[in-house]
């Protein structure tokens, strides 16, 4: 099976949305973002700079938005956040020959706001959380999605065309016999292991927006683009001499 960056991304969206419940909501994931702008411009609005044409791609998810039934003039958002943004290094390999690949280079992290109210005064509530804790918070969940993201393999449901899916989504559905399937590639970033061996995380910090969190710099191996099938049939393309170009000469 190809792998694409989309298809990676898909996988991130989809830890946000099977992210289990927790005691407090600042140590779920709420809202998953591939960042289109830089981070400060994104962060401040109220939709995250999302569309309604967003809603079916893999690059934003908001479980507030889900709960709203996906109003189309209500695009809203909750931290935490689980985001990527893609740096400036993708690296072609075997482009002129062979199996061609793209390393893309992604940051990922996981943020969270950290906000000053009267429960918070009184050690109550996310709010009461120090910015050690909401970086420890991230990091649990920022290893909580890359775990998910790794435990996505390839597998044949039904039959069907090959699909990701995470393997334990796949036996709770095999256990309740929701479906049938068979595994048919090995995890999503098998690919990427050897490029990863050595990631750099980093505690994220935007002060001046009170947000604070946990960041890893990726590398994703990814096939390139399909082939084109080049169309041949239409072989007169009306070439004309120059002479015969003008009339009036």
């Amino acid at each position: 099976m190809n792998v694409l960056l989309t298809d990676i991304y898909a996988a991130f969206r989809d830890s946000v949305r099977f992210y289990p419940r927790q005691e407090l909501k600042c140590q779920q994931l709420q809202t998953w973002r591939v960042l289109q702008k830089s981070m400060a411009v994104e962060i401040s609005t109220p939709n995250l700079g999302a569309t309604i044409c967003d809603k079916d791609k893999p690059f934003f998810w908001s479980r507030l938005w889900h709960e709203k039934g996906y109003n189309p003039n209500s695009i809203v958002w909750e931290f935490p956040l689980l985001y990527a943004f893609e740096t400036d290094e993708s690296i072609m390999i075997n482009r002129f020959g062979g199996d061609s690949k793209i390393v893309s280079s992604v940051e990922v992290g996981v943020i969270d706001v950290l906000v000053d109210d009267k429960d918070g005064r009184k050690c109550v509530g996310c709010n009461s959380r120090t910015i050690n804790e909401i970086h420890r918070h991230s990091e649990t969940m920022l290893l909580s999605a890359l775990r998910y993201v790794d435990n996505t393999r390839g597998y044949s449901v039904d039959g069907g065309a090959p699909v990701w899916a995470n393997s334990d989504f796949i036996a709770q559905g095999i256990a309740a016999q929701r479906f049938d399937a068979v595994p048919v590639a090995p995890s999503i970033l098998t690919a990427s292991q050897s490029m990863n061996r050595e990631a750099v995380t980093y505690r994220a910090e935007y002060s001046s927006l009170h947000v604070y969190g946990t960041s890893a710099r990726l590398r994703f191996v990814v096939n390139s683009c399909p082939e084109t099938d080049w169309n041949f049939t239409e072989t007169d393309f009306g070439v004309l001499a120059q002479e015969a170009g003008c009339k009036t000469c």
